[in-house]
């Protein structure tokens, strides 16, 4: 039979053994399994964040239809509410049969607690899709911005370093590459009012249109003069000036006076053979230039 003392020294054996071959193990298998969920959570999380506007959007328009179900199913156990009380004053022949709008809504508003919650969570998930919306594009319209002046850092240096005739070059072997990635075979020629006989090529919106030099210039002058007047001017106002269709992308993009717009001209042939006169911007229209206004 084994004594005190002996069992103690065993019970002590047991546990040094299992702290010796168990411990590092079990302390090893909870750090990788701590590791396997943050990177879940960390994967989530991205997840979540990167599609926050559309996970918002579906909660508010089951919002939506959550409120009105539940002020549907809450109006008429307000009425009965009602009823009831209505019912209490007739019993009661000293009380007052009279029921204002006050006594309506004491008795009713509890009933409607639910649907009220509801369309302040659905308020609340359409002003947060606005606001990741509006963070999204300022931080865009700065990153456009960015990337607009290393660019023209980029070009003006490309001049100073092999000149304004070999950078001339290459910009027309770029027009060049344009026309031949957007054949006119594919295309629709737009026949504007002034009857020009010259092919052009919008190499922003990417169509081609028949008008002449003199028109297309004239254009941009009285485009820069109202740009002067008025601050600042759209990519639209220049299509319209043209004689051509409102673009989405026109919508977006504009000059403001610090940038008059300014045109470089490609004259290059068609997939067609046709000589066309590609247009490029030497001052590109920016995002949101409505708000750079100083």
């Amino acid at each position: 039979m084994q004594t005190t003392d002996q069992l103690a020294q065993k019970a002590r054996s047991i546990k040094e053994g299992t702290s010796k071959y168990c411990g590092p193990i079990s302390f090893s298998l909870g750090r990788r399994i701590m590791s396997a969920l943050t990177d879940v959570l960390k994967t989530a999380g991205a997840a979540i964040n990167k599609n926050s506007p559309a996970i918002l959007t579906a909660i508010a328009s089951a919002g939506v239809v959550a409120t009105a179900v539940l002020a549907a199913k809450a109006t008429p156990k307000a009425f009965d509410a009602i009823q009831d009380e209505f019912d209490r004053r007739v019993e009661d022949t000293e009380g007052d049969l009279r029921m204002t709008r006050v006594d309506y809504v004491k008795i009713g508003w509890k009933y409607y607690i639910p649907s009220v919650v509801m369309g302040g969570v659905t308020i609340a998930c359409i002003i947060g899709v606005n606001t990741i919306h509006t963070r999204r594009g300022a931080a865009l319209a700065s990153v456009y911005a960015i990337t607009e002046k290393a660019l023209d850092e980029y070009q003006n240096k490309v001049v100073e370093v092999i000149g304004e005739k070999k950078e001339r070059s290459i910009r027309d072997d770029i027009a060049q590459d344009r026309l031949n990635a957007d054949p006119l075979e594919n295309k629709e020629i737009h026949l504007l009012n002034s009857g020009g006989e010259q092919l052009f090529y919008d190499a922003l919106s990417g169509r081609y249109f028949m008008s002449t030099m003199q028109i297309v210039e004239k254009a941009v002058n009285d485009v820069n003069a109202e740009l002067i007047r008025s601050s600042y001017i759209s990519l639209n106002d220049l299509y319209d000036a043209w004689g051509l269709e409102s673009t989405v992308l026109g919508a977006e993009l504009g000059w403001i006076t610090d940038n008059l717009i300014e045109l470089q001209f490609s004259t290059k042939l068609a997939s067609t053979g046709v000589p066309c006169v590609v247009i490029n911007y030497r001052a590109e229209p920016t995002v949101d230039y409505y708000n750079n206004i100083q």
